[in-house]
């Protein structure tokens, strides 16, 4: 059983209440624009970026997930990139592994880049 969460991907507004509470206090949070107008609170990490809106634009929502894993990856170091991109192509049905990819690394270069604003400041 989950008590407390150090990484947390949130993908729709529904979730936010019943994990708001097992989420610990240094742990990531990571929020789609789109879908959540109401990010948790508190003393973690969140980074509200644009998972949903970036699958659209690559042609199909539900490659969301994808992205948000790839920015997850990208942003907490929780295993490495090889093997992210391993396990998609081993897991993933050779139809959708083109689109699934291209999500993981836009989702790679969301994270890089909230990275960076992170060490600069609020820009």
């Amino acid at each position: 059983m989950v008590t407390r969460l150090n990484y947390l991907l949130l993908l729709d507004q529904i979730a936010v209440a019943p994990s708001s509470k097992l989420i610990k206090g240094d742990a990531l949070v990571l929020t789609d624009t789109r879908r959540v107008s109401h990010p948790p609170r508190g003393d973690f990490t969140t980074h509200s970026l644009p998972f949903s809106q970036v699958a659209i634009d690559l042609g199909n929502e539900r490659v969301a997930n994808i992205v948000a894993l790839g920015s997850l990856v990208g942003l907490s170091n929780i295993c490495s990139r090889d093997a992210v991109d391993q396990a998609l192509r081993s897991e993933i049905p050779k139809k959708f592994i083109q689109l699934n990819s291209e999500a993981l690394q836009e989702g790679y270069k969301m994270a890089d880049g909230a990275f960076a604003r992170s060490l600069t400041g609020p820009s």
